[in-house]
């Protein structure tokens, strides 16, 4: 028994869900030619690709979100009478449940500094590697204290391999 696409169903289908559809959709083409232009026409894969754009981004959002969270928390920019420092938590784990958290200045700038080049060198701390990485399983930024190896968060290493922290 196959089963129909409806536009109901791509309304609230996750990625997964899409995939398969897609997928559904590009198979059944190789069997039964004119299958794809059929959908098009039906303007289910056009529904697909805007549900797609739709979750990317939600995504995006998130991940900005997220961001922001983690910019916030573990980075600082003090500001003295005539300096400017932007700092940066790290958190070493010498114990198993307790972590330590201590601030780096990475940049010290005149007091004059704009905030347009504060903002910027916000951000390439951000980006770079040697305080914040990337987990290869949920592909979200992380603090380096949060990473429980080089390429996978704590939450992913809970959360997909039984890892307990």
């Amino acid at each position: 028994m196959s089963r129909e696409l409806t536009y109901s169903n791509i309304e609230n289908a996750n990625l997964a869900l899409l995939k398969s559809y897609l997928t559904s959709i590009w198979r059944r083409e190789r069997f039964s030619d004119g299958y794809m232009a059929s959908m098009f026409e039906k303007g289910l894969v056009v529904d697909i690709l805007w549900r797609l754009k739709a979750l990317r981004d939600n995504a995006v959002t998130d991940g900005k979100k997220k961001a922001a969270k983690w910019i916030n928390q573990f980075i600082r920019i003090t500001r003295f009478n005539d300096t400017v420092e932007i700092q940066v938590c790290m958190i070493k784990w010498p114990h198993p449940h307790t972590p330590k958290s201590t601030w780096h200045t990475i940049h010290k700038l005149d007091g004059f500094t704009s905030q347009e080049v504060i903002d910027e060198l916000v951000e390439k701390i951000f980006l770079d590697k040697r305080y914040f990485k990337i987990c290869n399983e949920c592909d979200q930024r992380n603090p380096i204290g949060h990473m429980h190896s080089n390429n996978v968060c704590q939450g992913c290493a809970e959360q997909n391999h039984g890892i307990v922290h």
